[in-house]
């Protein structure tokens, strides 16, 4: 009853608006799916953000939606509503596609801190490292910032994901601008930048293969035997990806370290996207010294079949989706038919001697569980960053996904609050990881292709 009240009251504002002009509120029914979609299905809504400031951002949207005609704005405010929950699983997910646009920064650029440097200009090469104080007339600072909504962390910690950085010049031309000609202040003093056009071959290099320029393709798998340790890295907690077995090569991994009596491996987690969890509990039990769960609890919502699942993925799972639950308050506990909570066990295989792992901002989901179950472990050391994910509850698993029909995008959400800490969400605030050792870079560090979590270990290993 308390949903349809205030269905009924986002509803009745709604109408109203669109009584005023219809015009121009043509995606307010967008944003009232949203709304609606959100007090239905996300379980403890309120906790990163208060219902008194919930309720007031949405009519400050709707408002607003009345007067904006562009989609790129509308998507915005709407992002910046999901940015508030402080749920790193939730928001709009077609910003990760290619966007359209047909003009664009021509070059790739570091993000450190809230500093923006050139990374790579094709046109001159000399340029590259130079620190970018603003573009237009907006400061670096306030565009990190205003972009870096599009990438949530649980909790809203102040963690800037280091997926802004291949994805900064999409984001850049589709929300704030796009021109013939960039003009920069920079720290050798004002720039004009000649715009790469869709279809030159440095538009392919900043825009349309994004993840290969930053990342590599060793990020989908790598592994090393070297001398007295061994290194792992593979992009997520998925069984094969383009061709590499990424379970089958991790076991080797590890049969081959306890083989050699390798005096410590190292994970890389710092562009994993996480994946899936049951696969994650069985690659940890291969270093976990002690039982544990994937999830200690698992609630929903009481809503069944939602209101507007016609704009939904996946219509057929509403109508079961209580079968694994009980009637717990104002929401539903999952007490069965989950494997997810029975307790896994230390493989006998397990590796024993020293284990590092690697963090990072692109440290996400079931990457960022893997770090939890680890962590207080005598062994184990994390080196690196803080991730976006929290290592006490958050909302994933189960996943929303709506495709508004008005602005043609897709925003998620998870619907299931998943305990990684028994209670947790009753008493605390997402919490994230802080690593054994942080590791900062310099701009100077980063164009010189530096690895200083590796050299931290290198130099450790060697004491």
């Amino acid at each position: 009853m308390k949903f349809l009240y205030s269905l009924l009251l986002v509803l009745f504002a709604v109408s109203g608006m669109n009584a005023q002009d219809q015009e121009k509120g043509n995606y307010l029914d967008d944003f009232n799916i949203i709304v609606g979609s959100l007090l239905e299905l996300h379980p403890k809504l309120y906790t990163n953000i208060t219902k008194d400031e919930f309720d007031t951002d949405v009519a400050n949207i709707s408002q607003r939606l009345l007067v904006n005609s562009s989609r790129p704005k509308a998507i915005y405010m709407i992002q910046e509503l999901f940015y508030k929950l402080g749920n790193s699983h939730a928001g709009n997910i077609s910003v990760f596609e290619d966007l359209g646009i047909t003009k664009a920064l021509p070059f790739s650029v570091y993000i450190i801190g809230h500093d923006l440097y050139i990374r790579n200009y094709p046109r001159d090469t000399t340029l590259n490292g130079l620190k970018i104080n603003a573009i237009g007339n907006t400061s670096a600072a306030k565009l990190i910032d205003s972009l870096k909504i599009f990438f949530p962390t649980d909790g809203n910690i102040p963690v800037i994901s280091y997926n802004l950085q291949p994805l900064f010049n999409n984001l850049y031309g589709f929300f704030c601008s796009e021109r013939d000609t960039f003009q920069l202040d920079t720290e050798k003093g004002p720039m004009k930048f000649a715009a790469a056009l869709r279809g030159d071959k440095i538009f392919e290099e900043v825009i349309l293969k994004k993840s290969e320029v930053y990342f590599g393709t060793d990020r989908f798998l790598k592994k090393e035997i070297r001398p007295g340790y061994g290194y792992f890295r593979f992009i997520g907690f998925i069984p094969s990806y383009k061709g590499f077995e990424i379970e089958k090569e991790y076991y080797s991994f590890i049969k081959e370290a306890n083989a050699k009596q390798l005096k410590a491996i190292v994970i890389d987690l710092r562009s994993n996207n996480g994946g899936d969890p049951y696969l994650m509990g069985r690659m940890t039990a291969m270093l976990s010294d002690h039982p544990f769960r994937l999830f200690e609890r698992i609630y929903i919502t009481e809503t069944g079949v939602p209101f507007y699942m016609r704009y939904m993925d996946n219509h057929y799972t509403y109508r079961v989706r209580h079968l694994k639950s009980n009637e717990m308050g104002d929401l539903r506990e999952v007490v069965r038919l989950e494997k997810g909570l029975k307790v896994i066990q230390p493989s006998p295989e397990r590796f024993k001697g020293k284990i590092y792992i690697i963090t990072g901002s692109i440290t996400q989901s079931s990457s960022t569980m893997m770090c939890k179950y680890l962590q207080g472990q005598s062994n184990v050391t994390f080196v690196g960053s803080e991730p976006i994910g929290s290592i006490n509850y958050f909302w994933a698993s189960s996943h929303c996904q709506i495709t508004l029909p008005e602005l043609k995008t897709k925003f998620s959400f998870g619907m299931e609050l998943l305990e990684l800490k028994k209670f947790s969400s009753n008493k605390e605030l997402p919490t994230g990881l802080i690593p054994d050792h942080e590791i900062n870079y310099t701009i100077e560090e980063r164009l010189a292709k530096k690895d200083k979590e590796m050299e931290f270990i290198i130099s450790e290993l060697r004491q």
